[in-house]
């Protein structure tokens, strides 16, 4: 039995690191744990993100979609052949175009009414829909903090706030923290399990076929 956490949208707004261009990053994300409250357990959790350039036109906002990504978190008890327990895939936006403006709205205050968003087609974005990239677990926590790191804490902003450091390490430290009932899931334990089996973190341990 299993317990889905209520999904959550969220949307941040930097500065790209190459240009002067305004990026609007949406987040979103859920995680499904186990129902025993002693003793949660993360069973499996879904994350997305969509870059966005943004335009202003008076009281209008004109977004679009720069790229998309999704990361999964496989079932360890059912893998799927060949996919890397953890993978993150250019994608589509699993988010809507609806689910994004309502959370630009939110975060600029201009009226759903005036907000254009142009998504990019499945055949744009999915120039390469089978690369299936290994990676750790990337849950919406995780994500939030590699944008954190990307876009907020590179080294042009490191000068501007001189507490940028100590904010970014506080953010891992939570990330990390045991009282994180999501840090670890069942895949990541069965990951961690296969490194220990085979003495080494070789990307062979991340497919199924590893542990016939």
């Amino acid at each position: 039995m299993y317990s889905t956490l209520a999904q959550e949208t969220v949307a941040l707004q930097t500065l790209a690191n190459t240009t002067a261009t305004r990026v609007t990053i949406v987040i979103d994300g859920s995680f499904k744990l186990t129902a025993a409250p002693a003793s949660p357990c993360l069973m499996g959790a879904s994350c997305s993100i969509i870059f966005l350039s943004q335009e202003h036109n008076g009281d209008k906002l004109k977004v679009k979609m720069l790229d998309a990504m999704h990361f999964d978190v496989e079932n360890v008890s059912n893998p799927t052949p060949f996919h890397p327990i953890f993978h993150a895939q250019r994608d589509t936006a699993r988010t809507t175009a609806e689910e994004c403006r309502d959370v630009l709205d939110k975060t600029t205050h201009v009226g759903v009414e005036n907000i254009e968003i142009e998504m990019f087609s499945e055949e744009r974005v999915r120039s390469n829909p089978y690369f299936r990239l290994p990676t750790p677990q990337l849950d919406l926590f995780a994500v939030v903090t590699i944008v954190a790191a990307d876009y907020f804490s590179n080294p042009g902003d490191t000068g501007k706030d001189s507490n940028t450091v100590d904010l970014f390490q506080k953010v891992l430290k939570l990330l990390a923290d045991e009282k994180n009932i999501v840090r670890q899931g069942h895949a990541a334990e069965c990951l961690n399990k296969r490194f220990n089996d085979a003495k080494n973190i070789c990307a062979a341990n991340w497919y199924p076929e590893i542990a016939n």
